[in-house]
């Protein structure tokens, strides 16, 4: 016991439900990018950026607005060269395939003790 009242909603009106939901969605993120969790798993075909990168990488495809971690692409070469950045991968893969770790929005429901 910490001292805390016992929560049943996660959106309780209460001092503990209140700094439950601040921190909900951060901490869910980190343990789902934590590791390769079957349940949070797509794989997807990546849409070219109107927007190509200035300079090193040729393309650069739209990651969707869910992706929290590539697991991998369908570029089988060990030297296949890429970058995450601001919302974008870019590399000089004309198309791209993915494999990623997406932000699995889960029903939270405490146990009553």
């Amino acid at each position: 016991d910490l001292g805390g009242k016992t929560l049943t909603n996660i959106t309780d009106d209460s001092k503990e439900g209140r700094f439950c939901n601040r921190r909900y969605a951060n901490l869910r993120d980190s343990v789902l990018r934590a590791h390769p969790w079957n349940f949070a798993t797509k794989r997807v075909e990546l849409a070219r950026s109107t927007t190509d990168p200035v300079f090193k990488y040729a393309y650069a495809h739209t990651l969707p607005s869910d992706f929290l971690r590539l697991l991998g692409t369908n570029e089988d070469s060990t030297d296949f060269e890429y970058k995450i950045e601001n919302g974008v991968i870019a590399s000089d893969a004309g198309s791209l395939k993915i494999k990623y770790i997406f932000r699995q929005d889960m029903t939270l429901s405490l146990l009553k003790p």
